[in-house]
């Protein structure tokens, strides 16, 4: 399948279409994805249906990982290289507005690792849970 990339943005952001992160990337590939990402800042990747150890692989591509402090959150997952962001609980209702496990960073822009002495390159981040619409 050919990759695809489409801008979105008026001034960043483009949709990348046409490769399947399930599995291992050829190196063309991940070339293509890097270039898109050097030149749009962030890349939407719709319709990937990955699980943690696709989404680990996947990251992977982009240089060693960090882990967080933040992994193993309730309704998240059990590997340092993950976090869990997310206004749902572990029983799937939505986190009461106010509630301080919803943190003020994830509701703004930001920039992640920016204070450590080598920021991170990237994040890639996987929407498990996505609304019908909105």
């Amino acid at each position: 399948m050919t990759i695809t990339v489409t801008k979105r943005g008026k001034t960043f952001a483009a949709e990348l279409r046409g490769v399947d992160l399930r599995g291992p990337l050829d190196p063309a590939d991940q070339a293509a994805i890097q270039a898109a990402f050097d030149e749009y800042g962030v890349l939407a990747l719709p319709d990937q249906d990955i699980d943690d150890d696709q989404q680990i692989a996947y990251s992977r591509g982009f240089g060693d990982l960090e882990t967080s402090v933040r992994y193993n959150q309730p309704g998240g997952s059990t590997r340092p290289e993950l976090s869990y962001i997310g206004n749902v609980d572990p029983e799937g209702k939505l986190y009461p507005v106010g509630d301080k496990r919803s943190l003020p960073g994830t509701q703004r822009w930001h920039s992640d690792s920016s204070f450590k002495p080598v920021p991170a390159y990237a994040s890639l981040l996987s929407a498990r849970i996505v609304p019908p619409e909105g």
